[in-house]
């Protein structure tokens, strides 16, 4: 069992709490191969918005006076006493929309298999991979959700490089599927600039949690690509729509049924798809 963190508690009472409506995914976990339940998706949200630099604790006496000393430093994860955030049932409440007195049922499993969840970041031009557990320790107490952050993903979860997503905690909540959650977190990766790739189909089973820890898939109806795009492109897409007001989407004049995204074949075979979409300036 880990033990309980010496760093800094940060305790979170009400929603107030919270300093802004948005929290930020850095872009390696965002594309990176995660498999989370939609009530997990919520307590990694939770947790995301809750984070901020200033917990992390620095052990040694080193000057932190420009960004680039602080990137320096996250280079020795042993400068650093790992934080732990515990939230509150009146938190807990809020957050999940439900009465205190539903939270030990809804969050028991969850955050049991949250516990031993991993993030896999690939790196297909170095051909490198790694594989890092999300939380160190994750426990519910005393009327009290208590998180530790795994300290290996300092520089992911900190954002510090390769850009990150800024996602509306409020819109994310509302979805109710996981894939919807995931999908969401992807869109908001390029509001003013940039824009996304193609994905090839592959790549899609990764990134949504389609594949297990032997790189399987977990059905075997997913083999199929028009399995992948009625039942998880298509609902995600109308169900973001729903929700999301500042998300224009729209279909491709070859492909006027595929609203929001358009299929990409080689041959006669579906080998990528693109999202089509676009985010309003204002």
């Amino acid at each position: 069992m880990e033990k309980k963190s010496s760093g800094v508690d940060v305790l979170t009472n009400n929603l107030s709490d919270l300093q802004t409506r948005f929290y930020k995914k850095s872009h390696k976990i965002v594309f990176g191969s995660l498999s989370l339940s939609a009530v997990e998706h919520d307590l990694f949200a939770l947790f995301l918005s809750r984070l901020e630099k200033s917990h992390w604790a620095i052990k040694k006496d080193k000057k932190l006076s420009t960004e680039a000393d602080w990137n320096s430093i996250l280079l020795d994860q042993s400068a650093f006493v790992c934080p732990s955030y515990t939230f509150s049932n009146d938190m807990l409440s809020e957050w999940f929309k439900v009465e205190k007195t539903e939270l030990y049922s809804l969050l028991n499993l969850p955050a049991k298999r949250l516990s031993g969840r991993a993030v896999g970041i690939e790196d297909k031009d170095n051909k490198s991979f790694s594989y890092m557990a999300l939380f160190k320790r994750v426990e519910y107490k005393n009327a009290c959700l208590t998180l530790v952050p795994n300290d290996q993903l300092i520089k992911e979860y900190l954002c510090v490089s390769e850009g990150h997503s800024q996602i509306s905690h409020d819109i994310f909540r509302q979805l109710k599927r996981e894939y919807s959650k995931r999908l969401y977190s992807i869109l908001c990766r390029f509001k003013s600039y940039g824009k996304l790739p193609e994905f090839k189909i592959d790549d899609i089973r990764a990134l949504f949690g389609l594949l297990d820890t032997n790189g399987k898939l977990k059905k075997t109806s997913y083999s199929r690509t028009h399995a992948i795009i009625r039942e998880i492109i298509q609902p995600s897409i109308e169900e973001i729509a729903l929700q999301e007001n500042k998300i224009n989407f729209f279909s491709d004049a070859d492909q006027p049924k595929n609203y929001g995204f358009r299929t990409i074949r080689t041959g006669r075979k579906i080998t990528a798809i693109k999202l089509l979409f676009d985010w309003d300036k204002a």
